[in-house]
């Protein structure tokens, strides 16, 4: 296919060239959405942020690999894959390139830019067979109550956490909080997971917390 060129570089990182599964793609698209939520959610902390865009470009190299074996497979493969649940697959990934945005100090790091490429020409090759559909993310309707079970009045200094609102009603994907968390807890404005390590010896006057999905 010639629609989009993919750099020579990134083929040449393919070894195996067996066809990629549904399963594998599913996987690989779960981890690059959880390491893009942990990116934004800790993007102005310098320490946090780094850490979290290095382990989210890791994952995209190893998402960009994974696609590369696909559109150098069998294109009937590549079809039955991405083409399922009117292109769900691709188009969060596309998704997730759309709405990612990478810090100043990668700026020059060419991975996130070869899953660009590699995505655009899986879109190419499902566009040739006429079953390309561009996807759209679920309607979102504003939640009726957002609730983190197991949170205790006094949090213990040195021991992380890792908190998964529960929702009821409706399926927000933009969280804020009001007052601002203490330095150390981070919440991810995608999922609405709180996370961090509250740091010892600093204590914090007892504060109610309000977060809002949208």
């Amino acid at each position: 296919f010639s629609h989009v060129a993919v750099p020579d570089l990134v083929l040449a990182f393919v070894f195996a060239m067996a066809a990629c599964t549904a399963e594998e793609v599913d996987v690989q698209i779960m981890r690059l959405e959880r390491d893009a939520d942990r990116q934004a959610a800790t993007l102005n902390n310098p320490v946090k942020g780094v850490a979290a865009e290095v382990d989210l470009l890791k994952t995209a190299e190893i998402t960009r690999d994974l696609l590369c074996r696909a559109v150098k497979g069998e294109k009937g493969l590549l079809d039955s894959v991405f083409s399922a649940g009117d292109c769900e697959r691709i188009g969060r990934l596309r998704h997730l390139l759309n709405v990612v945005t990478i810090s100043e100090m990668h700026s020059k790091d060419q991975r996130w830019s070869h899953l660009a490429a590699i995505v655009a020409s899986v879109e190419a090759v499902l566009k040739d067979r006429g079953t390309f559909k561009p996807w759209v993310p679920p309607s979102v309707q504003a939640p009726l109550r957002i609730n983190y079970k197991g949170v205790r009045r006094r949090l213990s200094p040195g021991r992380s956490m890792s908190l998964k609102p529960d929702i009821e009603g409706g399926q927000p994907n933009n969280f804020t909080v009001a007052p601002s968390l203490p330095a150390a807890l981070d919440l991810s404005p995608q999922t609405g997971v709180i996370m961090g390590t509250l740091a010892n010896g600093i204590c914090h006057a007892e504060t109610t917390y309000l977060v809002t999905g949208s």
